[in-house]
């Protein structure tokens, strides 16, 4: 994995967080929320899987844990992410019952590095322009990628702005190819 700057302070549910040295956990670094007095344990991983609602990623230096589950929802307004991204995470949080009945580590982004894609993993590609022509639910579609005509799936997670998942609407996007094939994201009216 590549090495990532780690911060030595973190917004942190309204408040700050400040780097207090390597964790107990294997791989992990301590953060002291002076608010609270707790120390939180984070992580860096990668990320390995992107999708719709959720990514997948490895975390470095502790190979005990499992894939972490990252909710796009939990992205503190630091997503998309992208396939051999680098993100701090945590606190980590255990859910016995995680998605599909299986057990799952879920964490929130508090912090990406952006320079640490890995285009040769699938990362992000430039701006592309298209149109959206099979609207499958109101939460989400395909749009035409101009050029070549490819479909590319579009989730209403990924909308910025007033973008109507309605057929002919115009976009401007980022490509990033999933497990499924290729999904949009940062989706815009043009």
């Amino acid at each position: 994995m590549t090495h990532a700057t780690i911060p030595r302070s973190l917004q942190y549910r309204g408040g700050r967080i400040n780097h207090a040295g390597r964790g107990q956990a294997p791989g992990s670094h301590a953060y002291l929320d002076a608010t609270t007095g707790r120390v939180l344990h984070l992580y860096f991983a990668k990320v390995v899987q992107t999708g719709p609602l959720y990514s997948l990623a490895t975390v470095s230096g502790n190979h005990a844990l499992p894939l972490v589950r990252i909710d796009h929802v939990a992205l503190n307004g630091k997503g998309p992410v992208w396939v051999g991204e680098i993100l701090l995470i945590g606190p980590l949080c255990f859910c016995p019952q995680g998605p599909k009945a299986e057990n799952a580590w879920h964490a929130n982004v508090l912090d990406s590095n952006r320079v640490a894609r890995c285009p040769t993993m699938g990362g992000f590609s430039p701006r592309r322009t298209g149109t959206i022509t099979i609207v499958k639910s109101p939460t989400w579609a395909f749009l035409t990628r101009d050029g070549d005509g490819q479909n590319v799936f579009v989730h209403v997670s990924q909308l910025q702005g007033s973008v109507p998942l309605a057929p002919r609407q115009r976009v401007t996007y980022e490509e990033v190819h999933s497990a499924k094939g290729p999904m949009a994201i940062k989706v815009r009216p043009l």
